[in-house]
C-alpha cells in the first residue's frame, strides 16, 4: 500500500532515493508513513525495514518523535525547508540507546500548485567526525592548559609567520590581548639590536628545517627589556615541509645578571694581571738583550721560553677582556672602506715572520673593496689561521682565500689537521666550548677565540661556519655583506 502513495510519475525520485550515497527517506500521509527509504537511512536510525511497513514513521522512532515530529508537521504546513547540523540524538539501535550526531534536512515535496504533499529526509551520520573533532578540541584545550601552567612563554606560528597561539605567560608579560600581541605587539617587543640577527638566523633555520636558539631581549609590560632564551622549533610533515613553528621563550634575566657579574670579575682580574705581565715582559726582554750581548746561550734559551709563555698568558688575558667587553656591550663595530687584498698581504707578511712550522698560502681573487671594521676582521682571520696552525701537524699547509660572490665577500681558512666530529661542529662558536679528545688535551685554550669571531661576524650581519671530517682537516669560513 505504501508504494502506491506516490504517483507513477515519481518513480525517478524513488530510484534516486535507493541509489543515493547518503541516507534518504520519503514520508507521506497523516500520520506519516514511509513511501521509500534506502539502506543507508536504515543504518543511520538502526531500525528494521519491516517495522515501517505496518507502523507510522514516528511510532517506530518514538524516542525522537517528541522533538522532531512537530518540525515535520511545520515543514508540511508552510512548505519551508528545515536544516539541522550536528544534531545530537539518542536513537534506539538494535535495542540499545546510542548517542549519534547527524546532519539532516527536512525537504517538502510540492505538487504543481506548490502545495506540499510529501516530505523527504536527507541524513548523514557524522558521529565519527564529531567525536574526532571533539577529541582534537579536548586535546587542544589540554595543551592550552599545560601551556598556561608552564613558566615559559609558549607560542605557535605558521610558516608564513602568522602567530596562531600565545600562552597566558606571553599575555601577562606583554599586558596585551591575543589579537594585539599577534598583530603588532610581538615584534615591537623585540630589542631593535637583535631583530636583524633574529630574522637572518630564522631564515637559515627555515631553509635547513632546524631549530633556532638565540638569546634576545623582549620588552615587558613596564617597558623594560629582559633577556630571554628564545627557541623556535619546526614541526615537519611527512614530506619534510614545515607546517608550524613552536616557540619556547624563557626569561634568563637573572642568569644574565649573574653572568654580567662574573664577566665584570673576569674583566677586573684580567685588567689587573696585565700590568705585572707587561712589567715582567719588559724585564725579560732586558735580560734577553744582556744574554745576547754576553753570548749566554743557556740563559737565552730559558728567556726565549719565558717570553713565549708570557705571550701566551697575555693572549689569554686579552681574550677574557674581550669577552667581558663584548658581554657588557663595549665592543663596537667601527666600519670603514678598505681593500681586503691589502689586509691579507699584511697578515701574510706577519705569519711569514712568526710561523716556520707550517706553509701558509694566501689566495686573493680580484680587487675586494669592502665596508667593515678592519681591525675586527683582521682579528677574526688571525684567530682562524692561528687555530689552523695549532690543530694541524708541523710541515702541513694552511690555505687562506677570499672572493666576492654576489653581494658578499667569503673568506676561507683550510687546514690538513685532525678534523672535528659532526656533533661538535654546531657548538664550536659557543662561549667557552672546547672539543674534548686525546689530541686536544695537550693544546692550550679556553674556547674564547671562535666565540669572539662569531660575535664579530654577526655584528657585521654576516655568517660563520665550519666544514670538517675527522682525519681530513677543517675549513672555517665567514661571509659579510659588501
Amino acid at each position: 500500500m505504501a508504494n502506491d502513495r506516490l504517483s507513477a510519475n515519481e518513480e525517478n525520485l524513488r530510484n534516486i532515493v535507493k541509489q543515493a550515497p547518503v541516507g534518504m527517506c520519503i514520508l507521506q500521509g497523516d500520520p506519516l508513513f514511509v513511501v521509500e527509504m534506502n539502506d543507508t537511512f536504515l543504518e543511520i536510525i538502526g531500525k528494521p525495514r519491516e517495522a515501517f511497513d505496518v507502523m507510522p514513521y514516528w511510532e517506530v522512532n518514538a524516542e525522537s518523535s517528541a522533538i522532531y515530529e512537530p518540525i515535520t508537521k511545520q515543514v508540511l504546513a508552510i512548505g519551508s525547508t528545515y536544516y539541522a547540523n550536528e544534531h545530537e540524538i539518542i536513537l534506539i539501535r538494535n535495542g540499545e540507546p546510542q548517542t549519534v550526531h547527524i546532519n539532516f534536512v527536512y525537504e517538502p515535496l510540492k505538487d504543481a500548485d506548490g502545495k506540499p504533499f510529501a516530505l523527504m529526509i536527507v541524513a548523514i551520520d557524522i558521529t565519527t567526525q564529531v567525536l574526532a573533532r571533539k577529541k582534537i578540541e579536548e586535546s587542544e584545550k589540554h595543551f592550552r592548559s599545560l601551556a598556561d601552567i608552564v613558566p615559559a612563554k609558549i607560542s605557535n606560528a605558521l610558516p608564513s609567520g602568522e602567530v596562531t597561539f600565545f600562552n597566558q605567560q606571553w599575555l601577562d608579560y606583554s599586558g596585551m590581548n591575543f589579537e594585539d600581541l599577534r598583530d603588532f605587539g610581538y615584534h615591537q617587543m623585540m630589542h631593535t639590536e637583535e631583530i636583524p640577527e633574529f630574522q637572518q638566523r630564522l631564515g637559515e633555520a627555515a631553509a635547513k628545517g632546524t631549530a633556532l636558539e638565540m638569546e634576545m631581549r623582549f620588552k615587558d609590560i613596564n617597558g623594560d627589556y629582559r633577556w630571554h632564551l628564545n627557541i623556535a622549533s619546526p614541526i615537519m610533515d611527512s614530506q619534510g615541509q614545515i607546517t608550524m613553528w613552536v616557540g619556547c621563550t624563557t626569561d634568563i634575566e637573572r642568569m644574565k645578571e649573574e653572568e654580567l657579574r662574573k664577566n665584570d670579575f673576569i674583566g677586573m682580574v684580567s685588567h689587573e694581571l696585565k700590568t705585572p705581565l707587561t712589567s715582567l715582559n719588559a724585564f725579560l726582554q732586558i735580560l734577553q738583550r744582556k744574554a745576547r750581548t754576553t753570548d749566554d746561550s743557556p740563559s737565552l734559551g730559558v728567556l726565549d721560553r719565558s717570553l713565549s709563555q708570557v705571550k701566551k698568558m697575555t693572549t689569554m688575558i686579552n681574550g677574557f677582556l674581550n669577552v667581558s667587553r663584548l658581554e657588557a656591550g663595549k665592543i663596537h663595530i667601527d666600519k670603514s672602506h678598505f681593500e681586503m687584498g691589502e689586509l691579507m698581504k699584511e697578515i701574510e707578511e706577519e705569519y711569514r715572520i712568526m710561523i716556520s712550522t707550517h706553509q701558509i698560502n694566501f689566495s686573493i681573487k680580484g680587487e675586494q673593496q669592502i665596508n667593515a671594521d678592519r681591525d675586527k676582521i683582521s682579528q677574526v682571520i688571525n684567530n682562524l689561521i692561528s687555530n689552523a696552525v695549532k690543530y694541524s701537524p708541523n710541515g702541513s699547509t694552511v690555505m687562506i682565500d677570499s672572493e666576492i660572490i654576489g653581494k658578499e665577500i667569503i673568506v676561507r681558512v683550510k687546514d690538513s689537521g685532525m678534523g672535528i666530529n659532526a656533533e661538535d661542529q654546531p657548538k664550536l662558536f659557543n662561549r667557552y666550548y672546547r672539543v674534548e679528545s686525546k689530541q686536544t688535551k695537550t693544546i692550550a685554550g679556553f674556547g674564547i677565540g671562535l666565540y669572539l669571531c662569531a660575535e664579530i661576524i654577526y655584528r657585521h650581519g654576516g655568517k660563520i661556519g665550519v666544514e670538517s671530517q675527522i682525519g681530513q682537516g677543517s675549513k672555517f669560513w665567514f661571509s659579510i655583506p659588501l
